[in-house]
């Protein structure tokens, strides 16, 4: 299962369901080496960039580097769905999920809901 951004950031924030969810998860889980450069991007000291990536290593959640063939598939689905919506960084993602053959587990469903080959999942409630 690949880690969107709203995971991590419920997470960050204590959200007590998504540490829960992210401490045991129903499968293995991954992210996109997108998703951890959005996160650090919305960290603003040092230490809490690397208190984020210690938490992933401590979580055992692999980090997917981009392919040429995971580029080639984000750049098709950019292509067809940006009028609808699909910006680069999640266009990125959904091809790491495509790639992989992974679900993604998420709370931003509206942004890669145009792709019909990408399975989402909602991992707790969100409120």
């Amino acid at each position: 299962m690949l880690i969107d951004s709203t995971i991590f950031i419920d997470y960050l924030r204590g959200k007590e369901e998504a540490k829960t969810f992210l401490n045991s998860p129903p499968e293995s889980l991954t992210t996109s080496i997108i998703v951890v450069m959005e996160i650090i991007a919305g960290l603003y000291e040092k230490e809490e960039m690397e208190d984020f990536l210690l938490l992933v290593q401590e979580l055992n959640i692999e980090i997917i580097h981009l392919s040429n063939s995971i580029s080639q598939t984000a750049f098709l689905l950019f292509k067809n769905f940006y009028r609808r919506g699909l910006g680069i960084a999640d266009s990125l993602i959904a091809a790491t999920a495509i790639e992989k053959k992974d679900k993604i587990a998420t709370h931003n469903a509206k942004h890669f809901s145009s792709i019909k080959e990408v399975s989402l999942t909602t991992p707790y409630k969100y409120f």
